[in-house]
C-alpha cells in the first residue's frame, strides 16, 4: 500500500476539486510546501539563468565565448540560487511562484489523455491546459488580502503563460475563449499594481523584485504596462527592445477598457483531470476498453498522490532541463 503523503491533512483544503483527483493532490502538495518552508523561505527570491526567447542569443554567444558558463538547472549556475547572494542578477522569481508553477505542470500532466492511452477529441489537452490556467484566477481570488501569495499566483501564470503548456491552450477552437481568459487575467494584474501602488510598493526597490517579468501576464495591455514601469522606474525583463515592441504594436489601436462587461461562465476545476473520472469514463475512452489506473495508483491517488507510469523530463522556462522522478 502507498504510504500516505505528509500533506494528507490539506486535501480538504479547498472545496474545488473532486475527490480523488490529480489536480486536488497538486495543489494540497503546494499548500503543504510553502507552509513547510515558512513565509520567509517561501518568498524568498531566487535566480533564473535566462527565459527561453534568449536561448538562441545565448547560443550564439557560447560559440562567441566558449568559456562563459552554461545553464545547467543550478548546479553550477545561479539558477534556483537566493538572490541575495546574486544581487547583480534581474532575472528573479519567488519560491512560493515557480512552486505554483510546477503544481500546474502536474496539473497538466494528468489532463494529458494520451499518457493514459484515452481518446477524446483533437483540442481536449488544449481546454485541459485552459482550465488549469483558470484555475490560477480562482487561486488568486481565494487569497484575497494576501498580497504576497497573490503575487506568487501571477508569477505563477507567468512563468505558464511562457511554457509550452499554454501552447495549445491558444489554438483551440474557442479562441474568444481564451481571449476573454486572456484579458481578465491581464486586468487582474493591473489591478494588483494598483494595490502594490496605493501602499507604496511600487519602486526599483520594491520587495517585488519581479515586476518587469511578471508584466507578461497582461500582454493585452502593454501601454498601462509601459506607463507603471515608466512612473515608478521598474525594469522590464525581455527583449533588449521592449519597450520598443510594445509601443510599435499598441501605438496604433491602443489598449481596450480597463473593464468591461464580460459572459458569464465557469472557471477552472477538473472536468478534463484523467484521475477525477470513474472507472467507467476511463474504459469507455481507452483504446482498450480498459481502466489504465490500476488498483495501487488509484489507491494513491486516494491518499493524496500523483502517481506516474515514469519519471519525465520537465523543461522549465530558462532552457535549463530539470529531472524530475516523481515515481
Amino acid at each position: 500500500m502507498p504510504k500516505y503523503p505528509q500533506w494528507t491533512e490539506y486535501l480538504t483544503t479547498s472545496k474545488r476539486w473532486a475527490t480523488p483527483s490529480g489536480s486536488r493532490n497538486a495543489d494540497a502538495e503546494y499548500r503543504y510546501a510553502k507552509v513547510s518552508k515558512g513565509e520567509d523561505k517561501a518568498y524568498e527570491y531566487i535566480c533564473i539563468c535566462h527565459l527561453r526567447w534568449e536561448e538562441d542569443e545565448e547560443e550564439e554567444e557560447d560559440d562567441e565565448n566558449p568559456n562563459k558558463p552554461k545553464c545547467d538547472g543550478g548546479k553550477t549556475c545561479v539558477c534556483q540560487k537566493p538572490a541575495a547572494e546574486h544581487p547583480e542578477h534581474k532575472m528573479l522569481t519567488t519560491n512560493a511562484g515557480f512552486d505554483k508553477f510546477l503544481a500546474r505542470r502536474t496539473m497538466i500532466y494528468v489532463r494529458n489523455a494520451d499518457m493514459f492511452s484515452l481518446h477524446f477529441y483533437n483540442d481536449y489537452r488544449g481546454y485541459g491546459a485552459l482550465e488549469v490556467f483558470e484555475s490560477l484566477i480562482l487561486d488568486y481570488a481565494e487569497n484575497e488580502g494576501d498580497l504576497k501569495e497573490q503575487w506568487a499566483v501571477i508569477e505563477g501564470m507567468a512563468w505558464f503563460l511562457l511554457d509550452e503548456s499554454s501552447f495549445e491552450m491558444r489554438t483551440i477552437d474557442d479562441g474568444p475563449r481564451v481571449d476573454q481568459t486572456l484579458q481578465l487575467a491581464g486586468r487582474l494584474f493591473l489591478s494588483h499594481l494598483a494595490k502594490l501602488q496605493s501602499q507604496n510598493l511600487l519602486t526599483p526597490t520594491s520587495e517585488y523584485k519581479d515586476l518587469g517579468f511578471s508584466s507578461a501576464v497582461a500582454n493585452h495591455f502593454g501601454n498601462y504596462i509601459l506607463a507603471y514601469a515608466r512612473k515608478h522606474d521598474i525594469l522590464l525583463v525581455g527583449p533588449a527592445d521592449i519597450d520598443e515592441v510594445h509601443e510599435k504594436k499598441y501605438a496604433a489601436k491602443g489598449d481596450g477598457p480597463l473593464w468591461r462587461k464580460g459572459k458569464k461562465g465557469t472557471l477552472g476545476g477538473d472536468k478534463y483531470d484523467v484521475m477525477a473520472m470513474t472507472p467507467a469514463e476511463r474504459k469507455a475512452r481507452h483504446f482498450d476498453g480498459k481502466d489504465p489506473l490500476g488498483p495501487k495508483e488509484l489507491e494513491a491517488i486516494k491518499i493524496g498522490l500523483v502517481p506516474r507510469r515514469r519519471s519525465f523530463w520537465l523543461c522549465c522556462f530558462v532552457g535549463c532541463l530539470i529531472y524530475v522522478s516523481l515515481c
